[in-house]
């Protein structure tokens, strides 16, 4: 939930999109514009730090 808050706008970097799915509902967290942003900005610095992760370069 740290990922919704983050930001002080209105989407945060990610949001809570509730499903229906074999009669039951439940909710996923799906990056928004701002978060898709952001990690475009973040992620030579990430990189940098964390060089094994496998994080796909943003386009």
């Amino acid at each position: 939930m740290r990922l919704r808050d983050y930001y002080k706008t209105d989407n945060g970097l990610v949001k809570e999109v509730g499903y229906w799915k074999d009669g039951k509902h439940s909710t996923k967290l799906v990056i928004t514009q701002s978060g898709i942003e952001f990690y475009r900005q973040q992620w030579e610095k990430y990189r940098a730090l964390y060089p094994d992760v496998n994080a796909p370069i943003p386009e």
